[in-house]
């Protein structure tokens, strides 16, 4: 799995799980953890014509679980948290909201008391929302987790910078300028700024591949330097080099227009900072 061999690793799992099944039982909890890898297995097969099917293996262990504690159980729910977050991230499948609704119920009701669970099920759905291009939707979930994020003692760091960062795309998409600003801004006072490390934007998009670089199979890259705004936007853009085509100067800097970045804080304020260097490169995926 941790190196992408999906195919064998569901040869790997589907014998696996024949032993399992002829050592425990067909309904035992210990076929749960071989279940859900072949489920994420089979979702990440891109290419596989019924990775959809990646659900049968969810259902079979939420099935298990019903059987022997309930789905009203913690188990129950967090199997139904995972479920979606193998559709989400690894299928792509529009049908994991199922799972992720219902995990959102559970956690938001019965077991409410699960905090972390509580905050990943708003999360999950607003992050599917977003897959959606459903931005008011997506929104509302994200600002609820994030809600949850920062009442919460106990809170993860990098989950409410990870909601966060999506909530500046949200407010992007949504036209909502000042709320964005504040989200990069929150983000820049919570991360130190390492001014030895190239920028980082907050949330990554690909740069559009100039079309005459495109049809000519040439690749290369463009160095720019910039200023990251106190509001987390590059401005003064320079291009200092480029190599491949000449494209991929003009394609970069359009890039940066639509990024964010995390701005320097100095005495618990947002600053400028000029003289940023980043290398943007131009790969023809293969």
């Amino acid at each position: 799995m941790k190196s992408k061999r999906y195919e064998e690793a569901e040869r790997v799992l589907s014998g696996a799980l024949r032993l399992y099944r002829a050592s425990y039982g067909k309904g035992a909890e210990e076929l749960i953890d071989p279940l859900m890898l072949r489920a994420q297995a089979r979702a990440a097969h891109v290419g596989h014509s019924a990775r959809s099917r990646y659900k049968r293996f969810v259902d079979d262990a939420l099935e298990i679980v019903e059987d022997s504690r309930g789905k009203d159980s913690y188990l129950y729910a967090s199997l139904l948290q995972e479920g979606g977050k193998i559709g989400l991230d690894d299928a792509g499948d529009r049908f994991a909201l199922e799972y992720l609704e219902r995990s959102y119920s559970a956690f938001t009701g019965n077991l409410a008391e699960h905090e972390l669970e509580r905050f990943l099920a708003g999360f999950y759905l607003g992050k599917y929302f977003f897959s959606r291009k459903q931005y008011r939707q997506a929104e509302m979930y994200l600002a609820e987790a994030l809600d949850l994020a920062d009442t919460s003692s106990d809170k993860d760091t990098q989950l409410e910078l990870a909601a966060r960062a999506f909530l500046v795309e949200v407010y992007d998409h949504l036209g909502q300028r000042e709320k964005s600003i504040a989200q990069c801004r929150a983000i820049g006072e919570a991360v130190p700024f390492n001014m030895d490390q190239e920028p980082q934007p907050i949330f990554r998009r690909k740069p559009e591949y100039p079309r005459s670089a495109l049809d000519t199979g040439r690749e290369g890259y463009a160095v720019v330097e910039f200023t990251i705004s106190d509001e987390g936007f590059a401005k003064d853009v320079q291009i200092l080099e480029t190599k491949g085509s000449i494209g991929f100067g003009r394609a970069t800097e359009d890039y940066l227009q639509n990024v964010r970045f995390a701005p320097r804080f100095v005495k618990g304020k947002a600053v400028d900072t000029p003289g940023r260097k980043m290398k943007v490169s131009f790969n023809i995926a293969r």
